[in-house]
């Protein structure tokens, strides 16, 4: 079991977080890991109650959030989308244009660096070959699929935006490589329609009740991304080995009474996927190229910032006194809380200042 999940502990310890996790309810209820959709037992976290309303459904407390700063996605430096994809030539004369260098040596150059990746890795040159071409096609619908959004309708990325585009555009524009697939969404698409009487709103997640969208493919490939990230804070705070004889479990208990949930909106920011995109947001783009699950590099950027959180909770363990270190705690607890929340803002302010750039 990974560490950054609570269910590699010893059964008492598994019993006590979950415990502390169930306590409190809505948005005071405390979290650091993530964790899967459906029913908690004795010593292993879910998430159990309606999408909508659960604090941890860090997906959704990333569209909330981007919804409330819809300047960020929609009209970032005064121009809307399509002026900009215009501007940057991804859309030429009403059209998508595939003569980019995202389209032709730059996926030409990832797709050469996969081939080498399978070879090393003891594939045979066929499979090899064919893990490139996978890429490259998958990777180009991606291309024209989310452009072509924007081609049909100036809104076409923006956030809190309806569709304009009717099924039988919607079934003509959506690529994808399987026909199975590809009817699967069209028919999800008309399904929604018919449902609800609207069209799908942009970056809508798909398991929410109240506002079931498309997923996190439309109208382009997007990424939850948590600020400060999982890893980190499992690494540089919990799992950080001192000589001091504080473990996993000591801290643990002081960040669940701060009520800190690294899944909430303060610490979500939605971001796309892949650089064409995030050119023509002027925001970093989450692991482009399908390059793998994790951001070692951006997360090595907290262990500082989170070395000092760790610190201000092992200081309380030093206490002798038990009534002393209770009321310690408390203090401690509300001041990680601040601490945490004010590494988030740091966080989504820099990404913002850099604009354009790769998390990787």
């Amino acid at each position: 079991m990974s560490e950054n999940n609570p269910n590699n502990r010893s059964h008492a310890d598994q019993r006590a977080l979950v415990n502390r996790h169930e306590r409190n309810s809505g948005s005071d209820r405390p979290c650091f890991w993530k964790h899967t959709y459906g029913q908690s037992s004795d010593t292993c976290i879910r998430i159990s109650s309606p999408y909508d309303n659960h604090a941890c459904h860090y997906q959704k407390n990333s569209v909330d959030k981007a919804e409330a700063h819809p300047e960020v996605y929609n009209t970032r430096n005064g121009r809307g989308n399509r002026q900009k994809a215009e501007d940057l030539g991804y859309i030429r004369g009403g059209q998508v244009n595939n003569d980019t260098e995202e389209y032709t040596t730059g996926a030409e150059e990832v797709g050469k660096q996969k081939l080498l990746s399978a070879l090393e890795d003891g594939k045979s040159a066929e499979d090899a070959l064919r893990k490139k071409l996978n890429f490259l096609n998958a990777y180009r619908g991606r291309y024209g699929k989310s452009l072509h959004w924007l081609v049909l309708d100036p809104q076409g990325w923006d956030v809190g935006h309806r569709t304009n585009v009717g099924s039988e555009k919607f079934r003509n524009v959506f690529g994808g490589n399987k026909k199975n697939r590809k009817r699967s969404f069209a028919n999800y698409f008309e399904e929604l329609v018919s449902r609800f009487g609207r069209r799908p709103k942009n970056f809508a997640i798909r398991k929410s009740v109240a506002e079931p969208g498309l997923g996190q493919w439309f109208p382009y490939e997007h990424d939850h991304h948590h600020l400060l990230p999982v890893s980190a804070f499992q690494q540089y705070v919990l799992n950080k080995q001192t000589n001091n004889g504080i473990d996993y479990m000591k801290r643990a208990a002081v960040i669940m009474k701060s009520t800190w949930n690294i899944h909430h909106q303060e610490n979500m920011m939605m971001l796309p996927r892949e650089t064409y995109v995030a050119r023509i947001l002027d925001l970093p783009a989450h692991i482009p190229w399908q390059s793998g699950a994790d951001h070692k590099r951006y997360s090595m950027t907290f262990k500082e910032r989170l070395d000092k959180v760790r610190a201000r909770i092992d200081r309380v363990f030093a206490i002798q006194d038990k009534r002393e270190r209770h009321e310690a705690v408390t203090r401690a607890a509300n001041d990680i809380k601040d601490m945490l929340e004010f590494i988030s803002r740091r966080a989504r302010q820099s990404l913002l200042d850099d604009g354009f750039s790769v998390i990787e």
